[in-house]
Parts: structure tokens; sequence; C-alpha cells
């Protein structure tokens, strides 16, 4: 769900720009792209120092359950990033919700790997 969130705020900057640009703009507008594409390395320091601090609160013995929130929130930060990782973590939370025997986490993990396939194009090679 932040994932929709955060593209939906970002396409709203964005095309509201886009919208009211004449031909002028493009200069304004390159500057602004430049600005965002510079703080691509803070972004991604950032969203790896998260995903490091989800994987260093797993210890063995835990429940199914909290592994499970563990596996899914991981899987999320992934989504968008890096789609091998999230594919793992999707996995590793379907496990979990199999041991916890809970229809409903199992079915949002197909759901999720359905996503995942479809946006990064795994899923159209599959059915070619």
């Amino acid at each position: 769900m932040k994932r929709y969130i955060y593209l939906l705020i970002i396409l709203s900057l964005f095309s509201r720009n886009f919208l009211h640009a004449g031909t002028s703009d493009f200069p304004q507008l390159y500057k602004q792209l430049e600005q965002v594409l510079a703080l691509r390395q803070a972004t991604a320091l950032h969203k790896e120092a998260r995903i490091d601090s989800l994987r260093q609160t797993i210890r063995p013995g835990m429940s199914a359950s909290t592994l499970y929130q563990l596996y899914d929130q991981i899987f999320e930060e992934y989504y968008v990033y890096r789609s091998d990782s999230a594919l793992f973590y999707v996995d590793q939370a379907e496990k979990m919700a199999i041991r916890l025997n809970d229809l409903q986490k199992q079915q949002q993990c197909i759901i999720n790997r359905s996503l995942l396939l479809a946006t990064t194009g795994y899923f159209s090679q599959a059915l070619e």
C-alpha cells in the first residue's frame, strides 16, 4: 500500500509540472530532475538501512507469526527496489503463512508474488 502512495505522490508532483510546462520551462524541469537524481544515492542508502534494520531483528526461535510480519515488511521495502530480493522474501513469508496454516496470509503472498512478477516482466516471459 505504501508503494502506491509513494507512486501517487511522485506522479502528482511531476504531472502538475508537466501539464503546465511550456517549452521555456524545460530548463527548470531538467534542473528539478537533476536534483531528484542527486538524491538517489542518499535515498538508496536510507532504504538499505531500513532493510538491514529489519533483517537484523530476525532471530532463531522467533514465532512464525513474527517472522511472517518481518518477511512481509522486507518484501515491501524491496518491492520497487530490488525484485529478486523481493521474490525471495515473499517466498519466505509464504513459508511462514503455511506454517501458521493461515489461508489469508498465503493468499496475500500469492497476490504479492503475482504483482511483483507482472510489474517486473517475469510473468509475461513465463507465458511465452
